[in-house]
């Protein structure tokens, strides 16, 4: 049983990740009776931030979707590229304004009408340095309304196209995207 522990150890060791690097959530380790068989719960890895570059990565970073639901309801986003704000109208109620950052100069922000394609809740950018995309709701192609890291931003054209949000509202967007999914109307002007 002795050397059974000693493995144990060494597996932990060639498993050690620095704290500093992810953020770590539902980690186990069960030890059954002798009898029984032995069991080892793996680390699950929820990364809300990313190290820039390549330095300090972990592992492949790992895209995290969710599905689109489907309640019925009157959704609708306005995004005003001018006045860099949404409005998020519920059932005709204006609930939300929020700041944006849509595309900067060299890059526009889609102007029209869409529904949600697809969600994530943790997105990374394959086209941009692995920038992490969190609470993605993608409408249109690679363009996305998202959280963003840079919220001194807000309020200006700072993006590659996308709708950038504070982290918190594009949460609660995402949230609503994931009960109304493609009932929700998002309206670029």
């Amino acid at each position: 049983m002795r050397s059974f522990f000693a493995v144990l150890g060494l597996i932990g060791l060639l498993f050690t990740v620095p704290a500093s690097a992810v953020d770590t959530e539902n980690t186990a380790v069960t030890l059954a009776a002798p009898e029984q068989s032995v069991q080892l719960a793996a680390t699950v890895f929820k990364s809300s931030r990313v190290p820039s570059g390549n330095a300090g990565r972990v592992g492949p970073i790992r895209n995290v979707s969710a599905s689109l639901g489907g309640r019925s309801g009157d959704v609708v986003a306005k995004i005003y590229l001018a006045r860099q704000e949404m409005e998020v109208y519920i059932n005709g109620n204006l609930r939300h304004t929020w700041k944006i950052s849509s595309g900067r100069s060299g890059y526009s922000t889609p102007r029209g009408t869409f529904r949600p394609q697809r969600i994530y809740s943790s997105y990374f950018s394959r086209k941009y340095d692995n920038a992490p995309m969190p609470s993605a709701v993608f409408f249109r192609g690679g363009y996305a309304v998202h959280g963003t890291g840079h919220i001194s931003a807000l309020g200006r054209r700072a993006s590659h196209g996308c709708v950038r949000l504070h982290p918190n509202n594009a949460r609660q967007f995402f949230n609503l995207a994931k009960t109304y999914g493609r009932n929700i109307k998002i309206q670029i002007i």
